[in-house]
């Protein structure tokens, strides 16, 4: 199944003052690499797969610790549901060893409520104490991605393929206007790294 798209087509039409469909295949193209662009420039995605698989961490290069006890920094998980953690054991192969075992009851998810407020779950927090065993490992099956697509990671998208369509048009990098001439296109929209800034992961950029 190929990726979503963010944003929605008909309004990039709008934006761009066209109302035939003979472009069509032209404007979702450019809908197509600016939402695949804002998933690279983020470091995430924002949808979710709708099945669960499972990933595997080592904790001891993902882990916070805190008073409360030791987080570990996941890839975003859209929901609760079918959510199940897992402790194994790494040898000195580098590969798993024996059976995990699950251990979900054993942490709070984090952030607190961010499924009710549209955000994912990024970290599992053991309810006492940090796994401090460097061959211990996480096995995590979850639905991966995030709840729903962001308000502004649409508009950002829209933005963006608006930006990429008219590409087309200045080929060397410059458009003209008719008061002040040929001038540079300008290479990063600030507005559209305004409204994914705040969903960059840490350390992405």
């Amino acid at each position: 199944m190929s990726a979503p798209l963010y944003g929605d087509l008909a309004t990039v039409k709008s934006m761009l003052g066209i109302s035939d469909t003979a472009r069509d295949t032209l404007i979702t193209n450019a809908l197509t690499s600016a939402s695949r662009a804002i998933d690279r420039r983020t470091g995430r995605r924002f949808y979710a797969d709708g099945v669960t698989s499972q990933r595997i961490y080592r904790p001891e290069r993902r882990e916070a610790w805190y008073v409360s006890g030791g987080m570990v920094i996941v890839d975003d998980i859209s929901t609760t549901t079918g959510l199940i953690i897992e402790e194994g054991y790494q040898g000195y192969t580098g590969s798993p060893v024996g059976t995990f075992t699950d251990i979900s009851n054993d942490f709070v998810l984090s952030p607190e409520n961010a499924l009710a407020l549209g955000f994912p779950i990024t970290g599992l927090q053991r309810a006492i104490g940090v796994i401090q065993d460097p061959y211990i490992l996480l096995r995590v099956t979850a639905n991966w991605g995030w709840p729903a697509v962001p308000d502004e990671i649409n508009l950002a998208a829209e933005l963006l393929a608006e930006r990429l369509y008219r590409r087309k048009d200045s080929p060397e990098g410059f458009v003209g206007t008719s008061e002040w001439g040929a001038r540079n296109v300008v290479r990063i929209d600030p507005d559209v790294e305004m409204m994914i800034g705040p969903y960059m992961r840490a350390g992405w950029a």
